[in-house]
């Protein structure tokens, strides 16, 4: 009774933590007006000019274009101005025209420079380019290839709106900026990429800089049209101020991304099934927990189709229920089917850069439904074993007689005292086998001659 009493102590414990970071969880992410990953304070002021370096590195999305908002708002009144330095294959078409509203609302003038030597402003890359108030490239870089891909069929409707409504925007920052709008509309039509000396030609950047430095020394003391101003860039003596992501931005980017948010979302399942089907010191409930909330807020900065993420919640419920209750494996089934169709359906955008990994789909498909398996097949042996308690299970049990009797005594059985009645005589240390039970009371029979 002590150990029953103290392991439903620790049960009830395990759970009581288990639900307190469930909602200590929830508190957190579910107040963003008084937690906020996005806000900085000013930089303090200092005496000479400043210009922020602000790398945008890798497929753009959510993480990027707040982490370049952050830093557009750490400025003050002696930023003279400020790089984007740009090395991207492109990226999400709303995380893009977050930067390139960032860019456009600066108070100081907007530098996009392609670097370092073979980078490339690709596609959501080339729109910043755009956007910017100087566009520079290094001389082995590129741009262009800004063709949405889920428009890449022509031929459909909703492709020819797709490219139209992109060419438009295209044309209205080039045109902005005094850029060659007909040429970096061939971009997005044609599919079209362009070398840093051809980008120069057709009138589609500045300059070319291979260094810092360089582009520092031909931009100082020229002047740019900002928000209906004419700035001058005095960048001779401002001090370059190299702006790096730090753990939030890392956590964020680590979060955001396609394959790890899917696997987040699985294992926090998983750990929420292990908490109740063995709840203890509630490490798999703590662990699930915290899955399913980096997933949750991962998936809110993706492009999410909700079908497909219905159906995989839907699927994950109904693998709970197959492995919770075992059955003829209908639920699991099922379950199965809409997990493998939602994994496929989750992110809604084809872009290459953010698409769920068919392999890692397969993988966790095949992984759960080999889980599934063995718990069903437990299941099915467990039924198949003899009782191990109760009162199916002492029958053909072996007693010993614990006194001479003629037809009823008192004999033991797994070291308990019962009385038993016998259809012969039996004598006291005699082996006899229980051939049935009623209440609390044993028939039994001789080993040599079971009745």
């Amino acid at each position: 009774m002590l150990m029953v009493s103290l392991s439903r102590k620790n049960s009830a414990n395990g759970s009581k933590l288990f639900f307190c970071l469930f909602a200590l969880f929830l508190l957190l992410f579910t107040k963003p007006s008084s937690i906020s990953w996005a806000q900085s304070e000013p930089a303090p002021a200092q005496s000479s000019s400043t210009i922020p370096l602000i790398p945008v590195q890798g497929p753009i999305g959510p993480a990027t274009a707040d982490f370049v908002a952050r830093q557009f708002a750490n400025t003050n009144s002696n930023t003279a101005a400020i790089i984007l330095q740009i090395n991207t294959p492109g990226g999400l078409d709303q995380a893009m025209r977050q930067i390139v509203n960032t860019i456009l609302q600066a108070p100081v003038p907007v530098i996009t420079w392609v670097a370092p030597a073979g980078a490339r402003a690709a596609s959501a890359g080339m729109f910043i380019m755009m956007a910017s108030d100087v566009a520079v490239m290094s001389s082995t870089s590129n741009m262009g290839a800004a063709t949405p891909v889920n428009a890449n069929d022509p031929e459909n409707n909703v492709a020819r709106k797709v490219i139209s409504d992109a060419s438009a925007y295209m044309r209205t920052l080039a045109a902005r900026q005094d850029r060659n709008a007909d040429i970096a509309v061939t971009a997005i039509t044609d599919g079209s990429s362009f070398t840093a000396d051809e980008a120069l030609i057709n009138g589609l950047i500045d300059l070319v800089a291979d260094s810092l430095p360089d582009l520092i020394a031909t931009l100082n003391g020229q002047s740019v049209e900002k928000n209906g101003s004419t700035l001058s860039l005095d960048l001779d003596n401002a001090v370059i101020e190299p702006r790096e992501t730090d753990w939030r931005d890392d956590l964020l980017a680590f979060v955001a991304q396609p394959n790890i948010a899917y696997l987040l979302l699985t294992i926090g399942f998983y750990g929420i099934i292990l908490e109740f089907y063995s709840p203890g010191i509630a490490l798999g409930g703590i662990l699930g927990v915290i899955c399913l909330v980096l997933a949750s807020y991962g998936l809110s900065l993706l492009p999410v189709n909700y079908a497909g993420a219905s159906l995989m919640v839907l699927g994950l419920v109904l693998l709970c229920a197959e492995l919770l209750t075992p059955g003829i494996a209908v639920l699991g089934a099922g379950g199965l089917l809409a997990f493998l169709l939602g994994s496929f359906l989750l992110i809604d955008t084809a872009e290459p850069a953010w698409q769920i990994s068919r392999a890692l789909i397969a993988a966790t498909t095949v992984s759960t439904g080999a889980l599934m398996a063995l718990v069903l097949w437990s299941a099915l042996k467990a039924r198949k074993q003899p009782p191990a308690s109760g009162v199916e299970h002492m029958i053909g049990q072996s007693a010993v007689a614990l006194e001479d009797f003629q037809r009823q005594g008192a004999v033991q059985l797994q070291g308990e005292r019962w009385q038993a009645v016998s259809n012969q005589p039996v004598q006291r240390g005699e082996h006899i086998t229980v051939t049935r039970v009623e209440g609390l009371t044993l028939y039994i029979a001789k080993k040599d001659r079971a009745t």
